[in-house]
């Protein structure tokens, strides 16, 4: 009797067992439209404030109608060809489909992530992306493998001086250790579609928005290829400090930029002002001051500021890896390494540190030959490289080079600068004082603490100085664009260009006795820069003016001028001396002699005493610095 009985009460488990999960299963199904009723558009207006949701920083970043070229039908869905989109209606409609057919869902999904996300952290009830159903976005996402994301800073290069204002670029990073494997990681590019114009007619024509621009995605190392190897420009890595939320939300909008063209405006609809709104999506705040320009070295500060950045990875060009790695031999090493270049030393004869030096010197020279297309060049410099690499120890270790101060320990951007003035006109025995009030937006002077630029060089762009006198308000000076680039160097690599050079625009005074006498003026300078030691430079630089006949000076002036710069901690001095020839009436005719001091207080302010001295009057001007 007790094994018949114990062979019931195993039976009548074994029917427990599986009738409990049919049971559970069918009361799920019967309960759960009591329990959580269906999500509607209409439930969700009455539980949600839609409007104000509308209204947020947030859906309106999301909307990303600035500038945007063409409100074609795929980029919204309800703008029935008109460019005044209605963002409570967007809203609307994106929830209606949001809470509809599972197909209706996984088609929004696909075609706006970014939306989908940010719409996920308010509204619970809606269904969750999964970037596994979408199979151009989960591409997009690397498989759903994004660690980071990254804000890439490029300085400018001499052989384009529009590329003087830098440029800003993301990179998404899938790797978390720092090898080799993140030349593989996709990186965002924001830019022109120039056809390749020459610099002058791509900042012409790019101030009047005349280009297209677009986001282009590619792959890191073709990035570093163009940037460090093809234009020689350095570049800093600076990791962004975000939460899962703010990274993915960053990846999902991106992907939506992809297929957008924007209205393209060198100085305020930029690489910097659209990186800046990417962030600004996912932070809630964009990190760049509202300014009427947008500077890539503005939103690096921004990034600073606001506690987004902190470490990172420099790259340095090829050519920069060459000086580098140069300027780490000792004396008599680099005295090798010149005489190997000339032939008069054998391979065997050199230290291993010497033969680092020649390779990435002829990586350098590899470059150049390749960008020019002389192949019997590039046969020649792999032979030579082949026979250094053989020749070098196994067990070698190079020594470390040396990293220069990062952009974000410059003097910060923007500068207004007030100055009080005293000058003595001495043609006509009277004297008055004067105060300027200066404006310059994100450029660098020659005497600023910016060493991640080019040595004693210098960019301004639309920088104004307004004076006033007892006779009046008057614009003291008005640059529309300055280069200079004295290019002095302990060392400059073979087939490098020796020469310092300048171009300057703008609307200036003839001379501090004369008023009014504004002149509008074009110039170009060729000189050469001498370098003295690693605090000392002098300069010569001969000038050819094309300028407004204005008092008989005639439309051209030459002239020259002589500098010696000194640079000691935080103290600054220039000293210059500037000849002058008008073509037509050599009453103009001047030689002027000037000294400016400079010093750094902080970051943010700098001391500046100047004083000129020419044959119509004597000048002394105090000058305040304030940076932003």
């Amino acid at each position: 009797m007790m094994q018949f009985k114990n062979i019931a009460q195993f039976f009548h488990r074994k029917t427990l067992i599986n009738i409990k999960p049919r049971l559970l299963v069918l009361g799920f199904f019967l309960y759960t439209p009591l329990l959580f009723p269906n999500t509607t558009l209409q439930s969700l207006s009455l539980s949600y404030d839609l409007e104000k949701i509308s209204k947020s920083f947030t859906w309106f970043r999301l909307m990303d109608q600035k500038n945007l070229d063409q409100n074609k039908a795929e980029y919204f869905l309800t703008n029935n060809g008109s460019k005044d989109i209605n963002h409570l209606s967007e809203l609307r409609e994106s929830l209606k489909l949001l809470t509809g057919k599972d197909s209706e869902v996984l088609k929004f999904h696909c075609r706006f992530p970014a939306r989908t996300i940010y719409l996920q952290s308010i509204f619970k009830e809606i269904p969750k992306l999964a970037p596994k159903n979408c199979p151009k976005y989960f591409a997009w996402t690397k498989e759903n493998s994004i660690k980071s994301i990254s804000f890439i800073f490029v300085n400018g290069y001499l052989e384009n001086p529009a590329s003087f204002f830098g440029h800003t670029l993301l990179k998404f990073n899938t790797n978390e250790k720092n090898d080799n494997l993140f030349l593989l990681d996709s990186a965002l590019n924001y830019g022109a579609n120039t056809n390749n114009d020459p610099a002058l007619p791509y900042v012409v024509r790019g101030l009047f928005g005349k280009y297209k621009a677009s986001l282009k995605a590619e792959n890191f190392f073709r990035i570093s290829a163009m940037y460090q190897e093809f234009q020689m420009r350095d570049m800093w890595e600076y990791t962004l400090q975000i939460s899962d939320y703010q990274k993915n939300l960053i990846t999902a909008f991106t992907y939506e930029m992809l297929e957008k063209e924007y209205q393209y405006y060198f100085l305020s609809d930029n690489c910097a002002y659209r990186i800046n709104r990417i962030i600004g999506l996912a932070t809630g705040i964009d990190p760049m001051p509202d300014l009427p320009w947008s500077s890539p070295i503005d939103l690096l500060h921004g990034l600073k500021n606001k506690k987004l950045i902190s470490a990172f990875n420099y790259f340095p060009s090829q050519h920069t890896k060459a000086l580098l790695k140069i300027r780490t031999l000792s004396p008599d090493e680099r005295s090798d390494f010149y005489k190997f270049e000339n032939n008069d030393m054998s391979l065997s004869s050199i230290s291993n540190a010497t033969k680092i030096a020649l390779l990435e010197d002829l990586n350098y020279q590899k470059l150049k030959a390749f960008k020019k297309g002389k192949k019997d060049i590039l046969i020649e410099i792999d032979n030579q490289r082949k026979n250094i690499l053989l020749s070098i120890d196994e067990n070698y270790k190079a020594k470390e080079n040396y990293q220069p101060l990062p952009p974000t320990e410059s003097n910060l951007p923007t500068l207004i600068k007030h100055g009080l003035g005293y000058i003595n006109k001495s043609n006509f025995n009277k004297s008055e004082n004067f105060y300027t009030l200066g404006l310059r937006g994100s450029n660098f002077s020659l005497l600023e603490n910016d060493e991640y630029r080019t040595r004693n060089s210098e960019f301004k762009f639309l920088s104004s100085e307004l004076s006033m006198s007892k006779h009046g308000l008057r614009i003291h000076d008005l640059t529309i664009f300055k280069i200079l680039s004295a290019n002095d160097r302990d060392l400059y690599l073979r087939n490098e260009s020796v020469f310092s050079w300048g171009v300057e625009v703008g609307r200036r005074q003839i001379d501090g006795s004369c008023f009014p006498c504004g002149q509008n003026y074009a110039s170009g300078q060729l000189g050469k820069g001498f370098y003295v030691n690693s605090s000392t430079t002098a300069l010569f630089l001969s000038h050819l003016t094309l300028h407004d006949n204005k008092k008989l000076t005639g439309n051209l002036s030459t002239g020259i001028s002589l500098m010696l710069i000194k640079r000691n901690k935080n103290n600054k001095y220039l000293f210059k001396y500037h000849d002058t020839n008008y073509s037509e009436f050599n009453r103009w005719d001047n030689k002027a002699y000037g000294f400016v001091f400079e010093k750094s207080i902080s970051q943010s302010q700098a001391l500046n005493i100047s004083f000129k001295k020419n044959k119509f009057a004597n000048e002394v001007l105090v000058s305040l610095k304030k940076y932003y």
